[in-house]
This record gives structure tokens, sequence and C-alpha cells, in this order.
């Protein structure tokens, strides 16, 4: 099976994301990768978080991140975020995010949630619908 290619999101870097200086705030580049997130499931899934609480009392939480800071992102180009999942376990999913701007790359993340019941709290498998859409992604 032909793994799929990462989707890529584009950000709008805003003024106020930015220190003195004119980069941007380390924990902003964390957000843009979590959005990036986001924007991966309405694109492939159909849904977002959103809609993972509201209409299938479904939760992500991370549980771990870690991010390496390559590179100083600035309002003055667009940050083209590339997000793929590139692990679906029992309970969880690791998501690569790579944030760039005219193709360098300001900073790599690794993102992984666990799919929690609201109701209980308790993890739990990811749900067939999800696991089926991400599938190309991770196998």
């Amino acid at each position: 099976m032909i793994q799929a290619e990462p989707i890529a999101v584009e950000q709008r870097i805003a003024f106020g994301d930015c220190d003195i200086v004119g980069i941007v705030y380390t924990g902003r580049l964390l957000n843009y990768g979590v959005e990036a997130i986001d924007e991966f499931y309405k694109q492939v899934v159909g849904r977002g978080w959103f809609e993972f609480c509201t209409d299938h009392k479904l939760a992500t939480p991370f549980v771990n991140v870690t991010v390496d800071f390559r590179k100083p992102a600035t309002p003055r180009d667009k940050l083209i975020c590339h997000v793929a999942p590139t692990r679906l376990g029992r309970t969880s999913i690791v998501f690569s995010v790579i944030g760039k701007q005219n193709d360098a790359i300001c900073f790599e993340g690794s993102y992984t949630c666990v799919f929690t019941s609201m109701d209980t709290l308790e993890k739990q498998a990811p749900p067939d619908w999800l696991a089926k859409a991400i599938a190309p992604w991770v196998g």
C-alpha cells in the first residue's frame, strides 16, 4: 500500500503572534500545529475536534508533544504546516507536523493524542469511521 502524502495547511501569522523582534512566539507555533491537525481531520475525516466532542462524545487530549525549532517564523510569509498521522495505536494517534516558510523548515513536531470517552474519561479504541479514513496515512 502506498502511503498518502501529508496535508498542507496554510496558516496566516498575525503581527500579534510575534514578539518585539518580529518572530512568532514559541507557544503560538505549537498552536499552529494543533490547528493543522484539526484541519487534517476536517479534510480527511469530514469533521474536526468540535464535532468529535459534541456529536460523538470523543475527546483526543494530548499526552505528549515534542517540537524542534529550526528557523524563526515571521508574519512576512505564509506558514505552511504539513500534517499527517504517522502511527495509529490501539488507543492513540501520533501526528507529524512540519511548519515551513518559503520551503525552509521552521519547526518539526510530534503530537500524540489518546482517544478518550467524554462520558467515562477512559481511553478507548478509535472509532472505525476514523480509523478507516486515516488508513491511507498509517497503513
